[in-house]
């Protein structure tokens, strides 16, 4: 650790002690600065020194990075007047943080988030971006939707009075179009109950005593009675 991460801490203990000794001699000196120009690691772990030297490099880089793409984030959500307003508040809330152009450490409360949303002096509030374009978004939905709820009820009330006025008609109406409508998409089978009796239908000259009842009177003279040209033929249908 003395070699990488606790490097400049060992120098800031090194340049005290070392402002502590010259004081005691007198010697008139003052030391501005103290630097460990040729301290290297044992020849057997140089490799992984410089492995851990590597790690601590890219962990810088990662973190750059990252801080880059959470500002562009956060840029295209909110703006660049919402984005700046928002640094703003991270300093005054930790002023001793690292003072970088890609601060994250900002927390969005109810007060901040209201500041972001009231408009400048020219009207314009300063939140914009995507954010801003769901709230839009919402808003005009929001205007729809009471809108169309509005015409509903006016419609319903206007409905309302027109039912009022006979409502054995209305009734009436509301059953059967919903009955047609229940209906026409069902498979039905239509019986008229006014016609009674067994239909047969039969091909050829003579006509099957089986298709009539047995009865006292002969079948001919009720064919020839029923039909004096003869029995039906083959395209003729019988009772």
């Amino acid at each position: 650790s003395l070699l990488t991460e606790q490097r400049a801490r060992l120098e800031r203990r090194s340049l005290t002690k070392l402002r502590e000794r010259i004081d005691e001699y007198r010697l008139g000196i003052e030391i501005t600065d103290l630097q460990w120009l040729d301290v290297h690691p044992p020849q057997a772990v140089v490799p992984s020194y410089r492995q851990v030297a590597d790690a601590l490099e890219d962990r810088e880089l990662f973190i750059n990075e990252a801080e880059a793409y959470a500002s562009r984030t956060l840029l295209a959500a909110v703006g660049e007047r919402a984005f700046s307003h928002l640094q703003m508040a991270a300093r005054l809330r930790s002023p001793d943080a690292a003072n970088s152009p890609a601060r994250t450490d900002w927390q969005l409360s109810n007060e901040l988030w209201q500041q972001l949303l009231l408009p400048d002096a020219s009207g314009i509030p300063l939140l914009s971006g995507s954010a801003a374009a769901i709230l839009q978004d919402g808003f005009a939905s929001s205007i729809r939707h009471a809108q169309s709820a509005k015409g509903t009820s006016q419609r319903f009330e206007s409905l309302f009075s027109v039912f009022n006025g006979n409502r054995d008609l209305t009734h009436q109406h509301l059953y059967w179009t919903m009955l047609s409508e229940v209906l026409s998409q069902r498979p039905l089978t239509i019986i008229d109950p006014a016609i009674a009796g067994k239909k047969h239908l039969w091909l050829g000259d003579q006509v099957p005593t089986a298709l009539f009842p047995l009865s006292g009177t002969p079948v001919e003279p009720r064919l020839q009675q029923d039909y004096p040209m003869g029995p039906p033929g083959p395209t003729q249908r019988g009772n």
